[in-house]
């Protein structure tokens, strides 16, 4: 008997973590430690689901993070019912990014993903706009989501048609969106080990970022993007790589 009401609490718990993973994971991050080949695993399954690129959209989402929640004024019910709306467009997303030719090129599997990513953005966008209580809060999650995808958010046609950029610009942004997703595959698995490096590295990349973007865009689409891109957050390595993190770094990643 006591077999067999243990399997049932198993399997009870199992049936939470997909209806509520957030619900889940926040109960996680109350556990004192985290074992290493634990958070080693999480982190290598950002980058090997497509064969080596980085995957920005996990299972559990970037909004998931508390201070995030608090930028969006997220309550439990709205969250729990974007979460749910989020799943939905994921498991599209990631059936994709399974299904990728193994194959290809790393610039061929970046084009890919891009299109991947923009898809999920178009399924996922008009829960977006029923979830949000304000248009401010709308507002503010655009500026968040640009500033989590980092060089990649150039890759979103919406976008590159508002700053009208040019070819040539494109395959600037494109290019050290490339060397930025390969410091994101490094560090995901290390970030199990060393996550004061992480930290440090993450932070110095988003800020040169602020440098790199401003010397392709012109004075004029610099402005339009500081409208676009909003007042800066600091999004910490455990937004990225969920699970690998048990304390808060002081460090501040800025995406101007």
């Amino acid at each position: 008997m006591k077999n067999i009401c243990r399997f049932q609490l198993t399997h009870a718990l199992a049936a939470m973590a997909l209806v509520w993973p957030g619900l889940v994971a926040a109960q996680t991050d109350k556990s004192p430690a985290v074992s290493k080949q634990q958070n080693s695993q999480n982190q290598e399954a950002n980058v090997t689901a497509d064969g080596g690129h980085f995957n920005f959209y996990n299972q559990t989402p970037w909004f998931a993070n508390s201070g995030i929640r608090e930028q969006l004024q997220l309550n439990d019910k709205q969250y729990n019912q974007l979460n749910g709306d989020y799943q939905k467009s994921w498991s599209d997303y990631d059936n994709g990014i399974r299904n990728l030719d193994r194959g290809l090129t790393e610039e061929q599997r970046q084009e890919r993903m891009n299109e991947l990513s923009n898809g999920f953005q178009k399924s996922f966008n008009p829960a977006l706009d029923k979830s949000f209580a304000t248009a401010a809060a709308r507002q503010r999650y655009n500026q968040l989501n640009t500033q989590y995808r980092g060089y990649g958010a150039f890759n979103d046609p919406a976008l590159q048609q508002e700053l009208n950029l040019t070819d040539v610009q494109k395959k600037q942004l494109q290019t050290y969106d490339r060397d930025w997703n390969r410091k994101l595959r490094k560090w995901g698995p290390d970030y199990a080990d060393d996550r004061e490096t992480v930290a440090r590295e993450l932070a110095e990349s988003r800020r040169a970022a602020s440098t790199h973007i401003n010397t392709v865009l012109t004075p004029e689409q610099q402005m339009r993007w500081k409208e676009l891109h909003g007042q800066p957050y600091e999004f910490t390595p455990d937004i990225y790589f969920p699970g690998g993190s048990t304390k808060t770094t002081t460090l501040k990643p800025v995406l101007k």
